[in-house]
């Protein structure tokens, strides 16, 4: 748990909520392309995902493990659309929830993943691992049978006032974002 947060709730209540919307603009090309899809979330409930499923009027079935780097997942169904927002980064062994998740996905299925972006320099202490785009690709999509559709960037929005805390939350109101990929699997339609 990041320091000075007592919970996740704690935590996400601190999210913006312009920044979730962005996160659901740049999905919503490919949501209304697809009807009525059968939607996966990766992790626990959390306000990303419930703004974007207020914004597009649907539920979503949230996937949980004890522990995302060892433990399958508890079923294989398959999916229409699965998101995995800011989770990779807290985990050791990132290939093993992509090899999961690949195995919930059919040929149709979309696959939104956002992670930090920021300096290496500015990498955060909490993560354990903070991932450029090319290394990414790489070290893991491709590993795991995925292909990028497209991919874009959201600004993390932080307080004006903020920046005035320091020089890092100054630097950090300008340069730190999320990447966000729109993922299939390769060799699909």
């Amino acid at each position: 748990m990041k320091p000075g947060y007592n919970t996740k709730e704690e935590l996400w209540e601190k999210v913006p909520d312009k920044f979730c919307y962005d996160t659901a603009e740049f999905m919503r090309p490919t949501r209304e392309k697809i009807d009525d899809p059968i939607w996966a979330d990766i992790g626990e409930r959390n306000k990303k995902a419930l703004i974007i499923s207020k914004t597009f009027e649907i539920g979503f079935y949230s996937i949980i493990a004890d522990d995302f780097n060892f433990d399958p997942f508890p079923s294989n169904d398959k999916y229409d659309l699965i998101t995995c927002f800011e989770v990779l980064e807290h985990l050791t062994n990132p290939a093993f929830l992509l090899r999961n998740i690949v195995n919930l996905m059919h040929n149709d299925t979309i696959l939104f993943i956002s992670t930090p972006g920021r300096p290496k320099w500015m990498w955060s202490a909490i993560h354990y691992h903070e991932i450029d785009r090319k290394r990414i690709e790489k070290w893991l999509f491709n590993e795991a049978g995925l292909e990028i559709v497209r991919e874009g960037r959201i600004n993390m929005y932080y307080p004006r006032w903020k920046m005035w805390l320091g020089i890092r939350p100054m630097i950090r109101r300008y340069l730190c974002y999320t990447n966000i990929y729109e993922l299939r699997l390769k060799n699909s339609v």
